[in-house]
């Protein structure tokens, strides 16, 4: 799905995929502790799988090449930005899941 000229199919899975790994990593129990197997396995396996940094990469290289450089910017802004601020929200919200810590 492209809107604004920007592939938003990719930003909303990759979004999506910061989102829980904040909620993960701010709820489970071995927080910090990343040599856990099932934190390696959720993190790294399920959400890894599921998000497309190959698939964002090509999407801008993409759009440069089709002379939509600023539009090329703006997506690669979008995914770092709404990325960070996913994280740091399922990190809150993960951490109020968990009691408040």
């Amino acid at each position: 799905m492209i809107a604004a000229g920007l592939p938003l199919g990719t930003l909303i899975v990759n979004v999506t995929g910061c989102l829980g790994v904040g909620l993960l990593f701010g709820w489970a129990p071995w927080r910090g502790n990343t040599d856990h197997v099932l934190h390696r396995l959720l993190a790294f396996g399920f959400l890894g799988g599921f998000t497309t940094f190959s698939a964002f990469g090509l999407e801008a290289v993409q759009l440069v090449r089709q002379g939509e450089t600023w539009r090329a910017v703006s997506h690669i802004g979008l995914h770092l930005i709404l990325g960070f601020v996913a994280v740091a929200v399922g990190l809150i919200c993960g951490g109020q899941l968990r009691g408040g810590e």
